[in-house]
């Protein structure tokens, strides 16, 4: 579907008012999550020197036509790694303004679209696919020469240093404590997010425009976790995040990330496992 079309929706009113919501929790869909490839670990590569790590939000929905090849795009992203010297960090939103037009994704949540909404100030309005790079810069999601392009550049950009830990947590089984130690901000103050994603997912679609098709999808975000503000001097958050019912840790990882608030842009990311 279209950019003006999916703009339309939004004038609609499926969207409402808000910022950024926290976590969601929820049974897998059905057919469940599909084996997943072993991570190429952006944290290890970066602490290694070798790789500068690089955000890269996709806002989507299986009830979009125009959303299976960005979808794509971000599979092959994350298993090709093209851009040299960087390691692109995939993060797919499914947002929920496409429910209501004949097929609900089961991965879909109000928080993601809150999410996209505070990226407006790019200019581009809310639409599908729509992938921003690093919080800075807005690419139509099906163009991953583009994408790539933007990842080169913003590597190019001033980072923190960033170091992830997740272990145990005493909430139960399913959850995990997450710790982020964070160094000093370039340009001033931030805050700071870690988001559960579940690796890989294929899901058959009966309705919709997506109907007949077994739609795969890659880094999907269920839930996003406020960590907190960021002084510019860096500083220390521990969150914790819940595995959804159906998804084992094997079939998780945390992405974890810094953006500087004004003028918005991602100063640091990180990928890490989750442990058994």
């Amino acid at each position: 579907m279209s950019r003006r079309i999916a703009l339309f929706i939004l004038g609609a009113g499926l969207l409402g008012a808000g910022t950024y919501i926290a976590t969601r929790s929820g049974a897998a869909p059905a057919g469940g999550p599909a084996p997943a490839p072993a991570p190429r670990g952006a944290g290890a590569a970066t602490a290694g020197g070798a790789r500068t790590p690089v955000l890269v939000e996709l806002f989507t929905s299986e009830g979009c036509s125009s959303c299976p090849p960005a979808d794509a795009e971000l599979a092959r992203l994350e298993a090709t790694q093209p851009v040299a010297g960087v390691e692109i960090v995939p993060l797919a939103y499914h947002v929920d303004y496409w429910d209501r037009l004949g097929w609900r994704d089961p991965f879909s949540s109000s928080w993601a679209s809150s999410r996209q909404r505070g990226y407006t100030s790019l200019g581009a309005g809310v639409y599908t696919p729509q992938a921003v790079v690093d919080g800075a810069t807005d690419v139509l999601g099906s163009r991953g020469g583009a994408i790539e392009r933007a990842a080169a550049s913003s590597a190019r950009e001033a980072r923190a240093a960033l170091r992830v830990v997740v272990g145990a947590s005493r909430a139960g089984p399913a959850s995990r404590d997450v710790t982020l130690e964070i160094g000093a901000l370039p340009g001033g103050a931030g805050h700071a997010w870690v988001a559960l994603v579940q690796r890989r997912a294929e899901v058959p679609v009966p309705r919709g425009e997506n109907a007949g098709k077994t739609l795969a999808h890659t880094a999907i975000a269920r839930s996003l976790v406020d960590a907190g503000a960021v002084a510019a001097a860096g500083g220390s958050a521990r969150v914790t995040v819940n595995l959804p019912a159906g998804l084992t840790a094997d079939g998780a990882r945390v992405v974890a990330f810094v953006e500087r608030a004004a003028p918005r842009r991602v100063v640091a990311v990180s990928v890490t496992d989750v442990p058994r």
